[in-house]
């Protein structure tokens, strides 16, 4: 099935996530400033109405993107804090999870992290938003559970800047300074490092 232009024509439940999927490649090919409905519907073999008509504009289908992207980073940390111990061991595996993540999607890392995405007003991108960084606030060891929120900020400050900036190190390719060795001993020590910081925030 087709439509007027000749190209395929998706179901209507499919025709979303098939967008935010051909945006996301577009992104990474050509950039923020490159990015266009057009080309997106190309990709995705539709009609070139169609991002505008399911998202209005290059924004919100970028915020779309974005927030798809802090979904995905959810679940991946979800995961693998699932398979370690609560407590330390999970804060090590959800950090891990946030750098791997951000390592096998460096532009889509970068739009959700931008100056862009903190200025959208799209209430799905800041929900997707908060999950994620409630997932790694309630990975954070717990000393003190009877504690006030406010005394756990400067640990969960801590973990997430140095996931965050690692993260960076190795999106910039800035690592290369350091000698990390082959990708099995590079994940090795990013989990030694991060081992260290939840010894200090726990």
């Amino acid at each position: 099935m087709s439509d007027k232009d000749g190209n395929r024509a998706y179901h209507h439940g499919d025709l979303r996530s098939a967008l935010i999927a051909a945006a996301e490649a577009e992104l990474s090919e050509a950039g923020m400033e490159g990015f266009s409905l057009r080309a997106c519907a190309r990709r995705a073999g539709v009609s070139h109405t169609a991002p505008k008509h399911h998202f209005g504009n290059a924004d919100g289908l970028l915020a779309a993107v974005a927030a798809a992207g802090f979904r995905r980073l959810t679940e991946v940390m979800r995961d693998r804090a699932a398979g370690a111990a609560p407590g330390r061991d999970g804060l090590v595996a959800a950090g891990c999870g946030y750098v791997a993540f951000a390592d096998r999607n460096p532009t889509l890392f970068k739009l959700m992290f931008s100056q862009w995405a903190r200025k959208q007003d799209d209430r799905d991108l800041r929900t997707a938003q908060a999950a994620a960084f409630d997932l790694l606030r309630r990975a954070m060891p717990r000393t003190d559970p009877s504690a006030e929120p406010e005394a756990a900020a400067p640990g969960l400050l801590t973990a997430w800047a140095v996931v965050h900036g690692l993260s960076h190190l190795l999106i910039e390719g800035a690592t290369a300074l350091v000698e990390l060795g082959d990708d099995e001993a590079r994940s090795a020590l990013i989990a030694h490092v991060l081992s260290r910081v939840a010894d200090q925030v726990g």
